[in-house]
């Protein structure tokens, strides 16, 4: 049961949940945030075959019980799997960011042909065909930043690491709810904020309105370009640190 009696705390620490092949260094995130940032390695997860963003959620809860965290910066991957967090243990997080969420109630399997070919090079350690294709999920202008490029080429190095590569088979035929009924299931009081970019063919717009939707406390933040989530970092720091102070 959720104890909506209890008031939401001051920002003390902060979960930093990352997108695939994403580390500690928050990609340009959360740069003027004060308090720690704790780093929920989702590469570290051992996921369940029959519901892998289960195994992510753990280790969201786990690193947020450690720090005794009740707040959650999330990207891609990682938001989809604090997403689910909070579906798990409504009361854990007073707020939460998702940024660029990549699926919530339904898998992505129109992204398996991507994702398969991503595996593809990154098992011949082809990281300029990983580049092009994930340049190719974007629409421009986004696509021809400089922000874009420098994201791709990192990320392109990135999926070669052996527990980045084990994602891949599985990250489109995924559900991060998995088995929930989000019909029935408690819709946590939670502070939410997403942020959506439009002509994004990874991080599809609808999944940020779909969860938008769904959370009762939330609150949608799009973007002008497909690329804003990496070109316009400075910006989109500056609302996510208004929403998380706006909470304390």
């Amino acid at each position: 049961m959720i104890d909506r009696s209890r008031p939401a705390t001051a920002v003390q620490s902060v979960v930093w949940v990352p997108p695939l092949g994403g580390t500690a260094e928050r990609l340009g995130y959360l740069k003027d945030v004060s308090v720690p940032v704790l780093f929920a390695n989702l590469d570290a997860a051992e996921p369940d075959p029959g519901d892998p963003f289960a195994s992510l959620s753990r280790i969201v809860q786990a690193t947020a019980a450690v720090g005794r965290a009740r707040h959650g910066v999330a990207m891609c991957r990682g938001a989809s799997a604090l997403a689910r967090a909070l579906l798990d243990v409504p009361d854990q997080f007073d707020s939460a960011v998702l940024i660029a969420p990549f699926a919530f109630s339904r898998a992505r399997t129109d992204a398996a042909d991507a994702l398969a070919a991503i595996a593809a090079a990154a098992h011949v350690g082809d990281t300029a065909a990983i580049e092009a294709i994930l340049l190719s999920t974007m629409a421009e202008p986004g696509r021809s930043t400089t922000a874009a490029r420098a994201w791709a080429i990192a990320c392109a190095h990135r999926y070669l690491e052996p527990a980045t590569r084990a994602i891949l088979p599985w990250l489109s035929s995924a559900t991060p709810t998995g088995t929930i009924d989000l019909t029935t299931a408690v819709r946590p009081p939670t502070r939410v904020l997403v942020i959506g970019q439009p002509g994004d063919a990874v991080h599809p717009l609808d999944v940020a309105e779909e969860i938008t939707a769904f959370f009762p406390n939330s609150t949608l933040h799009i973007g002008t370009g497909s690329a804003d989530i990496l070109a316009r970092r400075a910006e989109l720091d500056a609302v996510i640190g208004d929403f998380l102070a706006q909470g304390s």
